[in-house]
C-alpha cells in the first residue's frame, strides 16, 4: 500500500469518525410537546396553552443530579411566545413522586393564563400545594400570581430531598418572584391533625392526588384544616387536577359538592359553601423526539402522538364568583361525567 493511499484511507477515517460523532451529539437530548386544548376540540380549533420538555436520551440508574428543562407557554406555540422555562431533576428511575405527570402539565399551562392572573392581581396569595412532587404546578402558580408565600408539600422522603437540593435553588429568585416566601415540608394527611392551625392559605393546588379513594376523607379534611374556618370574606380557592377517567377524582368532587358520609364521626357531611365546578380540557401529548440543539423550534407538524388524556380540574370557591382558568372553560354536566370512561 503507497503512502498516498495509507494517508487518504487514515483521513477518510478521521472524517467517519467525526460524522458519527456529530450524529450521535445531534441525539443527545429529545423533547416532548404537550398541547392543552379545550374540552372535545374540533380539529380546527389552536390550543390553550403547552408545555415543551427537554431531557437526555440516555437513562442511567443514578440520574438523580441530570437536569431536564420544561417550558410553558400561553397560546399557539410558535417562536415568539411569551414563555417561562423552569430547571427540574430528571429521575426516570425515581419514586412515582419524581415524575412530571399528564395532570400537573396542565395544570401548569392553566395558571400561565391571563385568565387566571387576573383573578388574583393585587391579591399576592399564600399557596399551598399539596402532594407536590417536583413542585412544577405550585411553582407556576406562585409565579404567575406573585404569591407571597409557597408551601410545597409531599410525602416522599425522596422529593423532599429533591425539593430543597436542587428544585428551589434551581428556579428561585430565577423564575419565582425573590420576595416569595418559599418553603418545603414533609406532610402526611392521615397525621394532619397535628398541623399548626395558624397555617392557612388562600389557594390550595394539587395534581393526582385524588389517587386511591381511602385517601379522600384525609385529603378533604387536610384541605379544611389549611383554610381559615373563622368568618371570612376573602375568597379562597382549591384546584385539584387529575385524569378524568379516575373514579376517585369525581368522588372528590360529588364530596364536596353535594356532601358524602363521614365514616369517622358517623354523619353525613354537608356540602361544602362556596361553587364547586368541574373544569374539563384534553391535554394532547406528544412522543419523545430527537432534540435538534442548532434549532430549538423543529417540532414538524405532523409530529407523532403519543395520546390524548381527558384532564379534570376541580375547581371550589369558598365565596366570591367562581375562578374562570381560561376564556375557553367547560364545565362539565351530568352528562359528560355520566358519559365519560373511567378506567380506574
Amino acid at each position: 500500500m503507497t503512502m498516498h493511499r495509507l494517508l487518504f484511507l487514515l483521513a477518510l477515517a478521521m472524517i467517519m469518525a467525526h460524522l458519527v460523532e456529530s450524529l450521535s451529539a445531534s441525539s443527545k437530548r429529545e423533547i416532548r410537546l404537550s398541547r392543552l386544548y379545550p374540552w372535545q376540540a374540533s380539529s380546527t380549533e389552536e390550543e390553550l396553552g403547552w408545555c415543551l420538555e427537554r431531557r437526555d436520551k440516555q437513562q442511567d440508574d443514578d440520574d438523580s443530579e441530570k437536569m431536564q428543562t420544561v417550558t410553558l407557554g400561553w397560546g399557539t406555540y410558535h417562536e415568539e411566545a411569551t414563555t417561562t422555562t423552569w430547571k427540574l431533576p430528571d429521575c426516570r428511575h425515581g419514586s412515582i413522586g419524581t415524575s412530571i405527570w399528564a395532570s400537573a402539565v396542565a395544570c401548569s399551562i392553566l395558571w400561565s393564563s391571563p385568565q387566571f392572573a387576573n383573578t388574583t392581581a393585587g391579591k399576592h396569595p399564600r399557596i399551598l400545594e399539596l402532594g407536590c412532587g417536583l413542585g412544577l404546578s405550585g411553582l407556576v402558580a406562585a409565579a404567575s400570581t406573585y404569591a407571597s408565600q409557597l408551601v410545597l408539600t409531599d410525602h416522599d422522603d425522596e422529593v423532599m430531598e429533591l425539593l430543597s437540593r436542587q428544585v428551589l435553588p434551581w428556579n428561585h429568585p430565577h423564575q419565582v418572584a425573590s420576595d416569595t416566601h418559599l418553603q418545603t415540608k414533609q406532610l402526611d394527611w392521615r397525621e394532619d391533625d397535628k398541623a399548626d392551625a395558624s397555617s392557612t392559605f388562600d389557594i390550595i393546588v394539587g395534581s393526582d392526588v385524588a389517587y386511591y379513594f381511602y385517601l379522600l376523607r384525609p385529603l378533604m379534611d387536610t384541605i379544611l384544616r389549611h383554610f381559615d374556618q373563622e368568618e371570612n370574606d376573602d375568597d379562597q380557592l382549591v384546584v385539584i387536577a387529575g385524569s378524568a377517567s379516575r373514579e376517585s377524582q369525581w368522588d372528590l368532587y360529588n364530596n364536596i359538592k353535594s356532601g358524602c358520609y363521614n365514616q369517622i364521626t358517623d354523619q353525613q357531611d354537608p356540602p361544602w359553601p362556596g361553587t364547586t365546578r368541574m373544569l374539563l380540557y384534553d391535554l394532547e401529548i406528544s412522543e419523545w423526539m430527537d432534540d435538534d440543539e442548532d434549532d430549538e423550534t423543529i417540532i414538524p407538524n405532523n409530529y407523532p402522538t403519543e395520546g390524548v388524556v381527558h384532564v379534570a380540574v376541580l375547581v371550589h370557591n369558598t365565596n366570591g364568583p367562581p375562578t374562570q382558568l381560561t376564556n375557553r372553560d367547560h364545565v362539565a354536566t351530568k352528562e359528560d361525567e355520566d358519559g365519560i370512561e373511567r378506567s380506574f
